[in-house]
C-alpha cells in the first residue's frame, strides 16, 4: 500500500484496457474515474487527448478528421493505489501511443479565458457542493463489488448534461472545466482543495428558450 504522502506515479499503465468503436446509436457520453476502474463511453479521439494532457478538444491541432468523429469505448482496470489524476491521465496517455500510435508536441499560444472563482463573498457553497467528510470504501477486487459497498465507494462521473461526485479531490473534480459548452480554457482560481461531494445537472445546448432550461453557468453557481 502507497503511503498517503506519496507523489503521483506517472509510470503506471493500465493493468488491462478493452478499446473498441463507440456504439453508433447512442449519443450519451460518460467519463468515470473510481478505484481499480477507467471508463471512457461515446468519446472521440480528440476528447480522449484533451482528457489524458489536461487540455480542451479545441487546443488540440493537427488530428485525423476521423479523431473528431469516430467515438470510442474505453473500459480499463487501473492498479488499486491509483488515486491521482494525474495517473489516469498519464496511464491513457500511455494507451493512446500504444493502441493508436499517437504521438505529439506542446505548443504555447494566447488564448482568451475564463476564470472559475467562488460565486458566494462569504466563502460558503451551493447546496450542491459539501466537503467530504468520510472514509472511502477500497473493494479488494475492483471487478466485483457487492451492490451493498457501491455507494460507499469514492468516485466521478461526467456525462451528458451531469456531474457525479463522491469524495473526489478537487483537482479531479475542477475537471467540469473542460465540459465542450466552456470554449474557452478556464483557469481555477477557487483556491480549493481537500475532498468534495458534488451533483451538477445543466442542458447540454441550452438556448433558453424552454422555461426549464438550464445553462452550464447556471448550474456552476449553484
Amino acid at each position: 500500500i502507497r503511503p498517503a504522502t506519496a507523489r503521483p506515479d506517472l509510470s503506471l499503465s493500465f493493468e488491462v484496457a478493452s478499446v473498441k468503436p463507440g456504439a453508433s446509436r447512442t449519443t450519451s457520453y460518460t467519463v468515470s474515474l473510481r478505484p481499480g476502474e477507467f471508463r471512457a463511453i461515446h468519446q472521440t479521439l480528440n476528447q480522449l487527448i484533451a482528457f489524458a494532457f489536461d487540455v480542451r478538444s479545441f487546443q488540440v491541432v493537427g488530428p485525423p478528421k476521423w479523431a473528431e468523429s469516430q467515438h470510442w469505448e474505453i473500459n480499463a482496470r487501473t492498479p488499486p493505489w491509483s488515486r491521482y489524476l494525474e495517473e489516469h491521465q498519464a496511464m491513457l496517455r500511455r494507451l493512446l501511443e500504444t493502441r493508436f500510435g499517437l504521438k505529439h508536441r506542446v505548443e504555447t499560444r494566447n488564448l482568451p479565458v475564463y476564470e472559475l472563482r467562488r460565486a458566494r463573498q462569504d466563502g460558503t457553497f451551493g447546496p450542491r457542493l459539501t466537503r467530504f467528510a468520510g472514509e472511502c470504501y477500497v473493494p479488494a477486487n475492483p471487478v466485483s463489488v457487492e451492490a451493498t459497498k457501491l455507494e460507499k465507494m469514492c468516485r466521478f462521473s461526467i456525462s451528458a448534461g451531469v456531474v457525479n461526485a463522491i469524495g473526489i479531490e478537487w483537482e479531479v473534480l475542477s475537471l467540469v472545466r473542460n465540459l465542450t459548452e466552456l470554449v474557452r480554457p478556464v483557469i481555477d482560481k477557487t483556491g480549493l482543495t481537500g475532498k468534495f461531494n458534488a451533483s451538477m445537472r445543466w442542458t447540454p445546448d441550452a438556448s433558453g428558450a424552454r422555461p426549464d432550461d438550464v445553462s452550464l453557468f447556471t448550474a456552476l453557481r449553484e
